[in-house]
C-alpha cells in the first residue's frame, strides 16, 4: 500500500526540481542575452578604418605649410582637381574609379620645357595612356589661368585589410605623379572647385555614387612622403638621396554596409548554431524519450556530418573572396561551428554509452548540465573573438552598452 505522505513528498520534490530546472533555464537566457548585447556593442564600437596618418587637408594655408617644409612652394604650383563618378571592387585588391580630373596653370606661369599637364596614376595597373582621355585643352579663364580637363578611368592595386571582414572598412586612395623629369612642378589640390572641402560632406564624388555594398564616409585631399631607395637613375650616386617632395593624393573612406554581410554569412551560421542546440537536446538515455524525438547516436552523427558541409560550403566561399590573406573575422565563426560539430557528437555518444553508476556528474540527467552551458559558452566565445579580433573603440563600447 503506498504511503500517501511518502506521495506527497516525492510530488513536492518533483515540483522543487521543476521549479528549480526553469530557474536554471532562465538564468542561462539571462547571461546568453546580456553576451549578445556585449556583442552587439562590440559591433557597434568596432573602428572601420585606421585613418592615423592621414591629416586631410582643407585650407589653403595647411597647403602652403606643408609645401614650405622643404622648399616645394618655390616650384611651379598646378592646381589639381578631381570628381569620382563610379567606383566598384573587381576584385579583393583590385578597385575602378571613373570621373573627372582637371589642372589649372596660374597665369604667367610657363611650364618647363618637355612639361605638360596630366598626371600618372603610380597605383594603376591598366595602361597610362588609356588613363586619361582629353575634354578640354588650354581653355583660358577669365583670371588669365589656363585649363585642362580630362575624363579618366584607372584601374587601382591596393593591399586592403580584410581582417574584420564583415565589419571593415576601406581606404581607397588615388596618388597623383607627374612625368615632370625636372621635378620643377608641384601638384596642389584646387580646394577652391568645392562648395565645401570638410571631409564629411564628401567633396570630389558625385552623388549619385554606387558603392554597392560600401557606403561612403569621408572624402579629403592629403599629402604624403615616399622614401624611396633609389635615384631612377638620375644621379651617379645614389646616396645619400634627397628627401622626397610631398604626393598629392585623393582619399576616399568607405564602410561596409554590414546588413548585407550580416544576412549572407552570420544568419546561416546562427542556424547552424540553433539545428545544434536542438539536436544536443535530443541526446537522451531514456528509450521513451529517445523513441519520441527519435534520437540515437548515429542520427547525430548523421545530422552533423551535413551541418558540417553546409559550413564548409560558406566558408570556402567566404575564403574564395580573400585568397591568400589572413583569416578574417568571420571565419572563426566557422571555426567555432567545427569545434561544436565535434563536442556534440562526442558528447553524444559519452552521454549514450557511459557507465550508468560511474557516470561523471556533467553527464547525469542526460548531460543537462552541458546543455545549459551550450549557449552561454558560444556566445562568450563568439564575444572573445569579436573583443580580441576586432579594432575597438573602448569608449564607443561603453557608450553602446549604456
Amino acid at each position: 500500500m503506498t504511503n500517501p505522505l511518502s506521495g506527497r513528498r516525492a510530488a513536492r520534490a518533483r515540483a522543487a526540481t521543476g521549479r528549480s530546472h526553469i530557474a536554471s533555464w532562465v538564468l542561462v537566457a539571462l547571461v546568453s542575452l546580456s553576451l549578445i548585447w556585449g556583442i552587439g556593442a562590440t559591433w557597434r564600437a568596432a573602428v572601420c578604418c585606421d585613418l592615423e596618418g592621414l591629416d586631410p587637408v582643407t585650407d589653403r594655408a595647411q597647403v602652403a605649410a606643408i609645401l614650405q617644409q622643404d622648399g616645394s612652394d618655390a616650384l611651379i604650383q598646378v592646381t589639381t582637381g578631381i570628381y569620382v563618378q563610379s567606383l566598384s571592387f573587381e576584385s579583393a585588391n583590385d578597385v575602378q574609379v571613373t570621373g573627372r580630373l582637371w589642372q589649372r596653370v596660374p597665369p604667367g606661369i610657363v611650364l618647363p620645357p618637355g612639361g605638360h599637364l596630366g598626371v600618372l596614376f603610380p597605383d594603376a595597373i591598366s595602361s597610362h595612356d588609356g588613363n586619361l582621355t582629353q575634354l578640354y585643352e588650354d581653355f583660358v579663364l577669365p583670371d588669365g589661368s589656363h585649363l585642362d580637363t580630362w575624363k579618366f578611368q584607372v584601374l587601382l592595386r591596393q593591399d586592403f585589410n580584410y581582417s574584420a571582414y564583415p565589419l571593415d572598412g576601406k581606404l581607397v586612395w588615388i596618388r597623383f605623379w607627374t612625368d615632370d623629369i625636372e621635378e620643377d612642378i608641384q601638384l596642389v589640390p584646387d580646394l577652391g572647385a568645392f562648395s565645401d572641402v570638410s571631409p564629411e560632406t564628401l567633396p570630389g564624388i558625385s552623388e549619385s555614387l554606387v558603392p554597392g555594398e560600401w557606403q561612403v564616409l569621408q572624402t579629403f585631399f592629403s599629402y604624403d612622403r615616399l622614401k624611396f631607395e633609389t635615384d631612377f637613375g638620375l644621379n651617379e650616386q645614389a646616396f645619400p638621396l634627397p628627401p622626397s617632395r610631398p604626393e598629392l593624393r585623393f582619399n576616399i573612406i568607405l564602410k561596409r554596409n554590414f546588413i548585407d554581410a550580416f544576412v549572407v554569412n552570420l544568419v546561416p551560421l546562427a542556424v547552424i548554431f540553433g539545428l545544434l542546440f536542438g539536436l544536443m537536446l535530443t541526446v537522451s538515455r531514456d528509450s521513451d524519450r529517445a523513441s519520441r524525438t527519435g534520437f540515437n547516436t548515429l542520427a547525430v552523427f548523421g545530422s552533423a556530418a551535413g551541418l558540417f558541409f553546409i559550413a564548409l560550403l560558406g566558408h570556402i566561399q567566404v575564403r574564395q573572396q580573400f585568397a591568400g590573406s589572413q583569416i578574417v573575422y568571420i571565419e572563426y565563426f566557422y571555426i567555432l561551428a567545427y569545434l561544436m560539430l565535434l563536442s556534440i557528437s562526442v558528447f553524444s555518444f559519452m552521454v549514450t554509452h557511459a557507465d550508468h553508476e560511474n557516470e561523471s556528474w556533467v553527464l547525469r540527467d542526460d548531460g543537462r548540465l552541458l546543455k545549459m552551458l551550450y549557449w552561454p559558452f558560444v556566445l562568450g566565445a563568439a564575444l572573445v573573438i569579436t573583443v580580441a579580433r576586432l579594432p575597438v573603440d573602448a569608449r564607443g563600447v561603453w557608450l553602446a552598452l549604456f
